[in-house]
């Protein structure tokens, strides 16, 4: 047997969650292998002593829940399934409380507060331009190419040069593009 089964098998046992039939044919198997049977008391003994330190002394542990989830069906005397009517009570609660929020947040006046109900007129920030070179003329619109020619004869001419000393490092540019 596979050690990895052994072990999951071992464990489920020794929290009881291993069918019967399973457990019967575990123990024959444990009782022909002895190193086997001696590793599955040390997961009985650490499941002991799990419980025992988890255990709360007057506190009751409920049992399992096993619960297959029924089909639906309209008709609860069949025998078969939980009826829709509950589920469809349930709906129709909730969309009621739904309904209710909806028109009590229309009619309910609003809670005052500490500005004013009309803030006013929105406030609009304007800049002046950054450079007075690049300030428009009545002669010329702001992308004519003699406000373009007129900002750039108004610098000196300096070449740009890009040095690289390493394929690791970053070029540094000098000058303007």
């Amino acid at each position: 047997m596979n050690d990895d089964w052994l072990d999951g098998l071992l464990i489920d046992r020794s929290l009881g969650a291993l069918p019967d039939d399973v457990s019967e044919l575990l123990e024959a198997y444990l009782k022909s292998h002895p190193v086997h049977a001696t590793r599955a008391q040390q997961y009985l003994h650490t499941a002991a002593l799990a419980r025992q330190a988890l255990s709360v002394p007057g506190c009751v542990t409920p049992a399992p829940i096993h619960t297959i989830k029924p089909a639906l069906t309209d008709n609860p005397s069949s025998g078969q399934g939980v009826s829709r009517r509950p589920r469809i009570a349930h709906g129709l609660r909730l969309a009621a409380c739904v309904l209710l929020g909806l028109f009590l947040g229309r009619v309910w006046p609003p809670a005052p507060s500490g500005q004013p109900s009309d803030p006013g007129a929105p406030v609009i920030a304007t800049a002046g331009l950054p450079d007075n070179d690049v300030a428009e003329s009545d002669d010329s619109a702001f992308w004519s190419a003699s406000r373009i020619l007129r900002v750039h004869a108004g610098r000196e001419a300096r070449p740009a040069t890009i040095t690289w000393n390493s394929v690791i490092h970053r070029p540094t540019l000098k000058g303007a593009l």
